[in-house]
């Protein structure tokens, strides 16, 4: 005679031992499973970048071209108000700039000359634009350009691609710029633009084209320099930081600005 309740008592533990083991099995094997999860950003490949970013004083601030002129507009604007508040201040007896205003618009005499000259000033800028225009000029570090491609083999060699534009060529009359085609160059109303590669190795123009340039990268971690074929590059030595999801180069750096292109995939 068979004793059910013996055979019942010895079934149940290695039923739940399977079920146990199995668990165990499974939650191993997801976790040691890494298609699971998204793979690793890798150096190599194709990245890109819409443009120069533009951080004044090297600080936090990254700004498009446009951004960096109209922060340089209100930095020049404040700084020529400030310069007429001293100048009248220095004319006045002592105490008179730290003294309150009749009214209760201002809290100092400075204040109110403050705000009086920076109205002017503000008023000079949107009425003349050739202020704007002579500022864009002294500050065109570097031409701007888009759609920049960066390709990283696995070799550790690079391209830099970009739409090309003509650089270090010389000012063309409105005379001479016309007597051109207009597909190769074109008046703007103030200056010779330089359209097209053919346009920019005519001998008066005397330009070098530029649509790119290639090298090495040197080192294994994070932090590459580029080594640019090209020794006049503008990445000719700098550093390539790759942060695991994106890269970052500054092609320019001085205490007062740094230009800097950052790429994603």
């Amino acid at each position: 005679m068979v004793n059910f309740s013996t055979t019942q008592g010895l079934a149940m533990p290695i039923k739940k031992y399977l079920i146990l083991s199995l668990l165990s099995l499974l939650i191993y094997s997801c976790a040691n499973d890494s298609s699971s999860g998204p793979s690793p950003t890798l150096i190599n490949g194709q990245w890109n970048s819409d443009q120069y970013l533009y951080s004044p004083n090297c600080g936090q601030q990254n700004l498009s071209f446009d951004d960096y002129i109209s922060y340089l507009v209100i930095e020049l604007q404040q700084y020529s108000a400030q310069t007429q508040v001293d100048i009248i201040c220095n004319g006045q007896p002592e105490g008179w700039c730290e003294s309150p205003t009749a009214g209760d618009t201002y809290d100092t005499n400075a204040d109110s000359v403050y705000a009086i000259q920076l109205s002017f000033v503000v008023n000079q800028w949107d009425t003349d634009s050739t202020l704007t225009e002579m500022l864009i000029a002294d500050n065109m570090v570097i031409n701007d350009v888009s759609d920049i491609q960066l390709n990283i083999n696995n070799d550790n060699t690079y391209t830099i691609s970009y739409e090309g534009v003509c650089v270090d060529y010389n000012d063309l009359s409105e005379q001479l710029c016309n007597a051109f085609e207009d597909d190769l160059v074109f008046w703007n109303g103030t200056s010779c633009e330089i359209l097209t590669e053919g346009g920019c190795v005519l001998e008066p123009v005397g330009g070098t084209w530029d649509d790119g340039s290639s090298g090495v990268l040197d080192g294994d971690s994070d932090i590459y320099t580029m080594d640019d074929v090209n020794d006049d590059s503008l990445f000719e030595g700098n550093e390539l930081n790759f942060d695991g999801s994106s890269i970052s180069i500054t092609v320019i750096s001085t205490p007062e600005l740094c230009v800097s292109l950052n790429f994603t995939k």
